[in-house]
């Protein structure tokens, strides 16, 4: 699934936030829900945020101390445009469709 949704976490940039890479002009999101579904491509970036998420709380918990709770908001995400055209506008469904389940989050 990597080469149709180049989208992964890599890990923690030195300050300790995640960093993500998301190759959107390689994204083939029509390909995935006609293969997968748009339930399952939904549940991946789901869970993919919330592994994001995961981190920055873990690094907020790290900084804390008895005296003081830092919250680590947000991270590094690193978009890759290469590819990106005009096909992807068939895809603007899917990916809001993805988008507004991972509001909640």
């Amino acid at each position: 699934m990597g080469t149709v949704l180049p989208f992964e976490l890599f890990g923690t940039c030195r300050s300790g936030v995640p960093i993500t890479f998301v190759g959107l002009g390689r994204m083939d999101l029509t390909g995935i829900q006609r293969e997968i579904g748009l339930d399952r491509l939904e549940q991946k970036m789901v869970m993919q945020n919330d592994a994001f998420i995961d981190l920055a709380r873990r690094e907020g918990l790290r900084r804390s101390s008895p005296e003081e709770c830092v919250v680590a908001h947000g991270g590094v995400f690193v978009i890759d445009c290469d590819g990106f055209g005009r096909r992807h506008l068939g895809e603007v469904r899917i990916f809001k469709r993805c988008a507004a389940a991972l509001k909640v989050l």
